[in-house]
């Protein structure tokens, strides 16, 4: 994931060195492989025990945080690019961040997917710490979302494009290359455990 979004970031580089200008639509073709791909990981690393049955519109677990992932990334998307109104899609999109919310849980309590007592000891604190990421570290992106030119929810002429690539920027750092580090760390102790 931290691959593919370096990869990204490396080309929108030379995007903005070359034009002087932020391109949405390359940042969101990162997110709509990168955050879908951050969603199905996550039920490996909580662990299968923990994963319940549990349904909503039909869809399970992994359904429904691959789910949240591109309704959220979608609508961001619509927002951004002046395709729909831009409050409207802010809370649709909103909504398949809760998708996810209810799925994964928060650090405080079960998630709809997930049953905190059967999470494995030696995987809670990354578990935890994940969720931090969904619930916390992605409000950084609505944020970027308000400075953006098409949204200009909060306008701040040219320099709210580079604002919203600023918020942008700080998000993807902390919420991948974190989720990453977690993950490695959470897949170190669990394979630490089975010896």
């Amino acid at each position: 994931i931290v691959g593919i979004a370096a990869f990204h970031y490396y080309y929108m580089r030379g995007v903005y060195v070359e034009h002087q200008m932020v391109s949405i639509e390359y940042r969101y073709m990162d997110w709509i492989i990168t955050v879908p791909l951050m969603a199905l990981k996550f039920p490996s690393l909580v662990g299968k025990d923990a994963i319940t049955d549990a349904k909503f519109a039909g869809l399970g677990f992994t359904g429904i945080c691959f789910t949240g992932a591109l309704i959220m990334i979608g609508f961001g998307y619509l927002g951004e690019a002046g395709l729909m109104d831009a409050y409207l899609a802010l809370a649709l999109g909103g909504m398949g961040w809760v998708m996810i919310i209810i799925a994964t849980g928060t650090p405080w309590s079960s998630g709809k997917g997930v049953d905190n007592d059967k999470i494995a000891p030696e995987l809670l604190w990354s578990t935890n710490a994940l969720r931090w990421f969904i619930v916390v570290g992605w409000v950084i992106y609505p944020v970027g979302y308000l400075f953006s030119p098409e949204v200009a929810i909060i306008d701040l002429g040219t320099e709210g494009e580079l604002m919203m690539g600023v918020a942008y920027n700080i998000a993807d750092m902390i919420n991948k290359i974190g989720f990453g580090i977690v993950a490695w760390m959470g897949a170190k102790k669990a394979t630490a455990a089975l010896e």
